[in-house]
């Protein structure tokens, strides 16, 4: 989703830095040396303060080796190598700039964010706390400090208060102590704690033990605010490095982090391992998810850090750094950087993603004089200097499910659109379009809303939308014209919080605004004031995620409430219509997991009024990484709404469904599912049908719940629940795919137990089985970018590294890849037996100029990529298919046939037939390209000696067609590899018969030119 871009930069320093940490909640970042602590400003990147140590603090507390920052009381917590904590007030005064201008004619420019200029900023001295037991680490939140001792497994916490005077001696200083020894669930029972963890969003702690073991307690600051100091901590063992893979052990653990929108915990180990944990039953379980290991050599991973999007894991390596999507798949690196290249010990993303501030991996060196001295791995310039490194942050990231279907890449100041998208409008062949149309952001806008959150295309990719901090902005994109708040009041007066959504030229924007939530519509064609609103409709809470199907829109908000909403246009004006909302606090337990939803009705739901819509419903929710479908009905009369979840596939990081007819033949796409995994892209064509067929089969009406009811009744046994869960934990549960439960709204609480009500449950899970194996995989080894249906192409973008050669420079190079999908689609349908299918949608592209292509690379997919045991039927399979396009067939298996290689010649032979015959079965057809191609085949297979007969027929064929350019070619290429000396005997013998042959059409100047010709090439062969 991420992926470096241009030139990085590098900020200089004086002195070593050892920790580099970014405010949560203000644009500010601290660096520490050993004696200093450095204020920096993101936008500007500018310095505010300076804090240095008297050399009398330097000697009594020792140098500094450890930080932490604690956003809520704006304390700065600094560690010595003396056992010292140092607590320092962070002070920020917003109305008074610390760097001014020397006169009003040197006003700079305001770039992204920097409207407030470069803040004043003061750092005072609080407190100075000591631990005889020594300092390990340190960690800081609301007015707690956290400190961990050094030789034993001993937390030790500090609750001071940050409204206290300057005073020492009159503030009151909290001490508790957790002795980790002493619990039941902590391996490590004499290693101390070496690293403090603790992601906000989904309130989990965790740290690493010196011997590499990863824990996590349970409101661990809940139970520190407790006076009971025998009442234990509750944790669990999250990360064990003696666990086995690949015949090797994990290790010891070095690096975590927390990606809190997919529910991950990522830890990297002194191996060069980095593993992904699924985080379950609400930070009560963990599980092994997914495993990578980038480097062939053993490098300890010393740092992760995930995007604020949640969409991009940074690793930071000994000697270099790679970046991840959530579940582990690779996008970039710096490996082929050159001397360039370096690693990272410590770092931070930017509030938008667009950037990384890292501090490259260090290493001691030895002086002349005998002295150590500190440097960079890679890096040789004598200055000390931290690496911000440029990033393109794909749009998919900040848009909703519905407005997917065209992306693009977006910097601080900019958005990045590939032509590929309109340049495919005209089914113009031209692989590999790398060109892009910039569209730079409004100033005036970026610089007081900076950072973007939210991004929105319209169908027909002639407009986009943006919001940041307040208001948002929509362009033209063609003419570059921007339309923005001609109020700068009016733009600050709400927030876009859930997303945007176009309707034709109606825009929708879930916002948050001084007096509520609620939906707003927006007319294009219209100036933006707050007096031109088109329709508003308020709403309950947050809204999470928007969703649109036609006119119909979806909104889900975080009190489990989900809103159908109409957009109705009369007379050029539109109106936000409520329709229905339904609740589902029985069905999700934790609304903010819900990443996107999407929904459609079945054919026998659509005879209800719209009313009734969510009632008869098909959902397609992503939630925790796992793509659900969720299927609704009514049983008779009865207000109760019935639900029965499917578990499409796992590990999803987004997906796209298309519910719109994009060809006259491509019934197919309709409505076709595409989720992005890990492991590919998942493509379900005709899901519509597939759903029908499978899971709608016993529920087009509702009868048949009452038999599903009796038969949970009867099987309640074998369900293997070993603890009653949580009404909020039954269709997340710990396990996953075992058990699936049906869940009735018209309850507000659902128990379970021998004598409790049971919910509906289905019990079939054949259903779902069939549903996953019926999914077609993709391969997807670049960066998902967007899929071109009407073309059958697949768009992708990679970043490289180059460097010019004059100055050396090096700089990262984002191109878009265009490739076909149809021929892994085709063959996806024909291993599932969908013959007929895959005729179908290769027809769909029989008269484009890569219709041939498609069918080279399928046919070279099934030979290169099969096990041997399959080839066979498959390969009949495909060649059944080939006899549906005669005209392409023997180029596509002739073509093959030159650019495998020779050891699967054998399995083309048996079922295309020898070369011979496929050489004479391309003569019949006219087709002198493929028989040329069979040609030199014959040559490589069993010399040109022996197919002198192949020879003459082809030259014959080419005198026929008066194609001297083939001829010429071929003779050309066949003369360079005659080493049999046998191609100048072959030329005269063409020549005899071309005299001879009276029925060839040929008039006689053009028979004794051909003659002329060959006649010359056999002499040159004979000098």
């Amino acid at each position: 989703m991420y992926v470096p871009n241009g030139v990085p930069q590098y900020l200089e320093l004086y002195c070593y830095p050892l920790r580099i940490l970014k405010l949560r909640k203000n644009p500010v970042f601290v660096v520490l040396t050993q004696s200093d602590i450095l204020i920096y400003q993101t936008h500007p990147i500018s310095p505010l303060f300076c804090f240095k140590k008297p050399k009398a603090s330097v000697l009594k507390h020792g140098s500094n080796n450890g930080l932490a920052f604690d956003s809520d009381s704006m304390t700065i917590a600094v560690s010595t190598d003396k056992n010292y904590v140092v607590l320092f007030r962070l002070q920020f005064d917003v109305e008074e700039q610390s760097l001014r201008p020397s006169s009003s004619k040197t006003v700079p420019m305001e770039g992204p964010g920097e409207c407030l200029g470069t803040i004043k900023c003061v750092v005072r001295h609080s407190l100075t706390l000591r631990y005889d037991s020594g300092i390990s680490c340190i960690f800081a939140r609301k007015n707690v400090l956290l400190c961990a001792a050094k030789n034993v497994p001993v937390l030790n916490a500090a609750h001071y208060n940050a409204n206290d005077s300057n005073d020492e001696q009159k503030q009151k200083v909290l001490t508790k102590a957790i002795d980790f020894s002493q619990q039941s669930w902590y391996i490590s029972k004499d290693t101390h704690i070496q690293k403090l963890f603790y992601d906000e969003s989904m309130g989990l702690f965790l740290f690493v033990t010196a011997n590499g073991f990863v824990y996590t307690c349970f409101d661990l600051f809940s139970q520190l605010k407790t006076n009971d100091d025998k009442k234990g901590v509750n944790g669990i063992c999250v990360h064990n490095p003696n666990t086995e893979y690949a015949n090797d052990c994990l290790g010891n653990a070095t690096a975590i982090s927390v990606n809190s929108k997919f529910s991950l915990a990522y830890v990297g180990t002194e191996k060069g391992y980095v593993c992904a944990y699924q985080i379950r039953d609400f930070g009560r379980t963990f599980v092994l998810s997914r495993i990578h290991k980038p480097c062939t050599t053993v490098q300890p991973v010393f740092h992760l850090d995930t995007s604020p999007d949640g969409f991009q894991l940074l690793a930071g390596f000994g000697e270099s750094w790679f970046t991840y999507t959530p579940y582990l798949r690779p996008v970039s690196n710096n490996t082929s950087f050159g001397s360039g290249s370096f690693g990272v010990v410590d770092g931070f993303w930017d509030l938008d993603g667009t950037s990384y501030c890292c501090l490259e991996q260090w290493k001691p060196i030895a002086n002349d004089d005998g002295s150590s001295a500190i440097a960079p791995v890679a890096r040789t310039a004598s200055s000390t200097c931290m690496t911000i490194i440029p990033f393109l942050r794909n749009t998919i990231a900040c848009g909703v499910q519905t407005a997917l279907h065209l992306s693009a890449l977006h910097t601080t100041d900019r958005i990045f659109i590939p032509n590929t998208y309109y340049t495919y409008a005209s089914d113009v062949d031209n692989f590999g379009v790398n060109s892009w149309k910039q569209v730079e952001y409004p100033p005036d806008y970026i610089c007081l809303n900076w950072p973007i959150r939210h991004v929105a295309f319209d169908r027909a990719g002639e407009y986009v939308a943006i919001a940041g901090r307040y208001g948002f902005a929509y362009c033209k994109i063609h003419a570059n014209k921007w339309k923005m708040f001609h109020d700068e009041l009016a733009e600050q007066s709400f927030t876009v919080t859930g997303g945007m959504v176009w309707y034709h030229n109606f825009l929708v924007c879930a916002v948050r605004t001084g007096n509520g939530l609620e939906l707003q519509l927006y007319s294009r064609d219209r100036d933006l004031l707050i007096e031109n609103i088109q329709s508003r409709l308020p709403v309950t809470a947050p809204i999470l995620t928007i969703s649109r199907d036609g006119p119909h829109l979806l909104a889900y908000t975080s009190d489990n409430t989900l809103y159908h909403v109409q957009i109705v246009v009369e007379r050029g004006s539109g109106k936000l219509q409520f329709v229905s909302k339904e609740d589902f606090n029985n069905v999700f337990p934790t609304p903010y997991r819900i990443r996107s939803l999407s929904w459609f009705l079945p054919d026998y739901a659509k005879k209800f009024p719209p009313k009734q819509f969510l009632s008869y419903a098909i959902f397609i929710i992503l939630i925790d990484g796992k793509l659900i479908i969720l299927t609704s009905d009514k049983k008779g009369t009865e207000k109760s709404v019935y639900y029965q979840s499917y578990i499409l596939c796992k590990n999803v990081e987004f997906y796209l469904y298309n519910d719109k007819e994009t060809h006259e033949e491509a019934s197919l796409y309709t409505h076709s599912l595409w989720a992005i995994t890990a492991d590919g892209l998942k493509v379900w064509l005709n899901f519509y049908e597939l759903l029908h067929v499978f899971c709608l089969k016993k529920n087009t009406a509702g009868d048949n719940l009452g038999s599903i009811e009796e038969d949970v009744s009867s099987n309640f046994d074998k369900l293997q629940l070993s603890s009653p869960p949580l009404t909020s934990e039954v269709l997340v549960s710990s396990d996953a795919t075992s058990d699936r439960y049906t869940h009735s709204r018209s309850s507000s609480s659902i128990y379970f137990g021998p004598n409790s009500p049971l919910p509906k449950t289905l019990t079939d899970f054949q259903a779902e089985t069939e549903m996953r194996n019926r999914a077609i995989v993709l391969n997807l080894t670049d960066s998902f970018m967007s899929i071109l249906l009407i073309n059958g192409l697949l768009m992708s973008y990679t970043s490289d590294y180059r460097s010019t050669n004059t100055s050396g420079l090096s700089y990262a190079n984002v191109e878009v890849s265009v490739k076909p999908f149809v021929p892994s689609l085709a063959l996806g349908l024909l291993k599932a037996g969908e013959e007929a299918e895959s005729i179908k949608i290769l027809s769909m592209f029989r008269d484009q100029s890569y219709g041939t292509y498609l069918l080279e690379m399928m046919l070279q997919q099934v030979v290169v990529s099969q096990e041997e045991g399959n080839t066979t039927w498959l390969l009949s399979s495909v060649a059944r298919v080939l006899e549906r396009f005669p005209k392409q067939k023997w180029n596509v298996v002739a073509n093959c046939i030159r650019k495998i290689e020779m050891k699967f010649w054998p399995s083309m032979f048996k079922v295309f037939g020898q070369p011979t015959d496929i050489f004479q079965n391309a003569l019949q057809e006219d087709n002198i390209l493929a028989a040329q191609e069979c040609l030199l085949v014959l040559h490589v297979h069993d010399g040109i000696s022996k197919h002198c007969k192949e020879m003459l027929q082809l030259l014959q064929q080419v005198q026929q067609q008066k194609q001297t350019d083939v001829m010429n070619g071929l003779i050309d290429y066949l003369s360079m590899l005659d080493v049999e000396g046998v191609m100048s005997n072959i030329l005269r013998q063409a020549c005899k018969t071309m005299q001879s042959s009276l029925d060839s059409g040929m008039s006689t100047e053009v028979c004794d030119q051909y003659t002329h010709e060959l006649e010359a090439r056999a002499q040159a062969l004979d000098l």
